[in-house]
């Protein structure tokens, strides 16, 4: 790996806050209705403006880290309603760490 590209790196994690936030607004904007690109996911991604001081490798990055971070929410979603409503299932839980059930709600509502 080149000195550049390294150093590059590093400006990138230390705006990564910035960056997270501009590339997050960037990639993912809320359509109303029933979504803007027919992915039946209300969710349209486009790239980031031309002037952008990101580039197509950090922009792919935020686009994984904000598809990972949705799909995160939705299991730790979808395991607090199973705990809701299956109290089979919570006691299963419950017998592999009695604070698991509570902790997985706790996540879930976070």
């Amino acid at each position: 790996m080149s000195n550049s590209s390294i150093n590059s790196r590093r400006v990138f994690l230390r705006t990564g806050l910035a960056a997270t936030a501009l590339g997050g607004a960037a990639l993912a904007q809320t359509t109303g209705g029933t979504g803007g690109t027919g992915n039946g996911t209300g969710v349209t991604i486009t790239p980031a403006p031309p002037a952008s001081f990101l580039s197509a490798a950090d922009n792919a990055i935020l686009r994984f880290s904000l598809a990972a971070e949705m799909i995160a929410a939705d299991i730790w979603s979808q395991m607090a309603d199973q705990i809701a409503n299956d109290t089979t299932f919570a006691r299963s839980l419950g017998s592999l760490d009695p604070f698991l059930p509570q902790v997985i709600r706790d996540i879930a509502r976070e």
